[in-house]
């Protein structure tokens, strides 16, 4: 990146307008992003923190974003908290959500997938055997049917993140996208925080216990993934009826995926769902020096 085009953007970035369609949200892990949020706005989502991004293109190969910092809230006359409706409404346009069956990811049975995500990290590799037959992937089949009720035994699991690929985790408060889901699942819904990048979704009936699978999330974090991509060392869990995504083993610790507003451009399949975010969020920003953080 060249002095001109650093330039232009921060010479953007101190204009509102030009930033307020551009404006998305990401979540990101506070325990791991220690160093970053002290110098970021940001508000608690959970036990996970929400920050905000520009972008300055949607070029799914070569995307360009920049940090918003205190400085530029200061430039803007607003609080973090005025950002959040508008990070809501952008971020499914920006990054627009993705959902596909594992299975069909990878190109592997559902009974080899239940049976690796149940094996140790060191043993996944022969729990996956090759040339195995790629089942039918997509959205579930619709409540009541055969497919739902045979599903119910495998609970298959489901990656949600974004079109790009990266930072998709935010995707699970999209309008509609759980809701949605959960209807077509005909069930409460765990989701498994695989990373920064993506969620896994499993429908709750056919899932292991709590305390197995968040074994399991903590073995793979520390074995796996890197330490600024680790979301969360537990699962979470969306209830259809309180279209609410918590924590099971500590409820009290809640959040309500976003609502879709009249004033909002969202894709036509997330477009008809309207849960919203709680109102009792704290503020949680500190001041950093002028400047721009590349994320």
């Amino acid at each position: 990146m060249n002095r001109e085009t650093l330039k232009t953007i921060a010479e953007n970035m101190r204009e509102f307008d030009f930033a307020r369609s551009r404006i998305a949200l990401r979540i990101v892990n506070p325990r791991q992003e220690t160093e970053l949020l002290r110098s970021l706005p940001h508000l608690p989502c959970m036990d996970l923190a929400f920050i905000f991004v520009v972008f300055f293109n949607r070029d799914p190969h070569a995307q360009m974003t920049a940090a918003v910092r205190t400085s530029h809230l200061e430039q803007w006359g607003i609080a973090p908290e005025e950002l959040l409706p508008i990070a809501a409404a952008n971020s499914p346009r920006c990054m627009p959500p993705h959902l596909e069956s594992i299975a069909d990811l990878l190109g592997i049975s559902e009974d080899a997938m239940e049976k690796a995500l149940l094996t140790k990290p060191e043993q996944q590799e022969d729990a996956l055997p090759p040339g195995q037959a790629q089942k039918k992937g997509g959205l579930p089949p619709e409540p009541g049917s055969d497919a739902v009720s045979a599903g119910r035994e495998e609970s298959p699991l489901y990656v949600l993140t974004t079109r790009q690929g990266i930072y998709g985790a935010a995707a699970m408060l999209y309008p509609g996208i759980l809701r949605s889901f959960a209807a077509a699942a005909g069930d409460d819904l765990y989701i498994i925080p695989s990373s920064v990048h993506e969620v896994l979704l499993q429908a709750k009936g056919g899932a292991p216990d709590v305390q197995d699978m968040n074994a399991i999330i903590r073995e793979i974090n520390a074995g796996e993934v890197q330490p600024k991509e680790r979301l969360s060392d537990h699962v979470y869990l969306y209830s259809r009826e309180k279209d609410l995504i918590f924590d099971p083993l500590c409820p009290s610790c809640a959040i309500r995926p976003f609502a879709h507003r009249p004033d909002t451009h969202l894709p036509g399949e997330i477009r008809e769902i309207t849960p919203y975010l709680r109102p009792d969020r704290t503020v949680a920003h500190t001041d950093s020096p002028p400047g721009t953080a590349f994320l």
